[in-house]
């Protein structure tokens, strides 16, 4: 028998040269999560490079019809060969699993909606019987997802944070970064650092990945960025692990930070000066483009990774134009969600 484990990342070479060699073959997956990692970008940026290079007519011909086919159909091209079996083999031949583990209910909330056409997920901490998940006593009751922490705009009841930003997102290279969010995310790591309760609670555990708070975004300069910030800090007091999100599918923390990025508006410079005689909106030229965080697996992938606390740092009047973002705005902003919160990056003092 073979089996093999987180199958939707893997090409369909590495999905199918295993199963030549088992009599039974079980594939275990997710193609609500990220599919083998294609950039939409990356690609169009490789195009017009060697198109821009390219010298003979006819080769560069071939490269732009390349170009409009990629464009045209990358939805296709993302698409996983684990996808492609499960949604084509027999019904008797698969199974769903609709009970997660990992993260408090109000996490599962959140994301729940990428799995309503395989039947829902529920959180099994919760049904179809409470195991404790808001139990004080995190360390000795395994299903408790109680974090204890007093720390700015976090309270013990609070498990998804929406902090919204309106900052203005930068080209850098071929890359996005925005110092807003940063900004942000530097102000909660110092209300965390400033926080007794929260120290208490990373004393409370032993291992490193328990203690640490992931840090999590779509673009590496802009990691880059979170990282040089996160050196202000004394790692042993506020422990962080800096990744994309695509390199943290498979693993988890306690808490997670996502920096969105992406934004309504974009500007040329770090220091560049709002100008709203041009620009009477905001003050900077206009953007719509989602970009990597287009991908509803993204997403999925991005905002599953927390146990206890799920804190979002991103501009809600852009995402929202896109369903799956505004159901997850409505799902943390309903009044009856007590565990839910949105405050807007001036309310939290930026």
């Amino acid at each position: 028998m073979v089996i093999q484990d987180e199958s939707s990342k893997a090409t369909p070479a590495e999905l199918s040269l295993p199963l030549i060699y088992g009599k039974k073959n079980v594939i275990i997956g997710d193609h609500r999560q990220l599919p083998p990692m294609l950039s939409r970008e990356s690609f169009i940026n490789s195009f017009d490079f060697l198109i821009k290079r390219e010298k003979n007519d006819d080769e560069r011909q071939k490269m732009k019809e390349l170009r409009s086919y990629v464009l045209k159909n990358f939805k296709t091209l993302e698409i996983s060969h684990f996808e492609r079996l499960f949604t084509q083999i027999d019904d008797n031949l698969k199974g769903v699993f609709n009970y997660q583990f990992r993260m408090h209910p109000a996490i599962n909330d959140v994301i729940k909606q990428f799995y309503k056409d395989e039947g829902g997920l529920e959180c099994g901490l919760t049904t179809p019987i409470d195991l404790g998940v808001d139990d004080p006593d995190y360390i000795n009751n395994g299903a408790s997802r109680y974090h204890g922490i007093t720390a700015g705009p976090i309270n013990p009841e609070t498990h998804v944070l929406w902090i919204d930003s309106s900052s203005p997102e930068m080209l850098d290279g071929t890359s996005r970064v925005n110092y807003g969010e940063v900004a942000i995310i530097k102000k909660l790591l110092t209300d965390f650092n400033e926080s007794e309760s929260f120290h208490n609670y990373v004393d409370s555990w032993d291992s490193v990945e328990d203690k640490q708070i992931g840090l999590i975004s779509f673009y590496g300069k802009q990691l880059r960025l979170l990282k040089d910030m996160t050196r202000e800090f004394d790692s042993s007091q506020i422990p962080v692990r800096v990744s994309t999100v695509d390199r943290f599918q498979g693993m988890e923390r306690n808490i997670i930070i996502v920096s969105m990025v992406r934004s309504h508006c974009i500007q040329n410079g770090k220091n560049q000066k709002p100008n709203f005689e041009r620009y009477p909106v905001d003050g900077f030229p206009k953007q719509e483009d989602l970009g990597f965080a287009q991908s509803p697996n993204r997403l999925n992938v991005a905002l599953s990774r927390a146990k206890r606390l799920l804190i979002i740092v991103g501009d809600s009047k852009l995402f929202r134009t896109k369903d799956i973002y505004e159901n997850v705005y409505q799902t943390i902003a309903d009044p009856n969600n007590k565990y839910g919160k949105i405050i807007t990056a001036s309310e939290y003092g930026l």
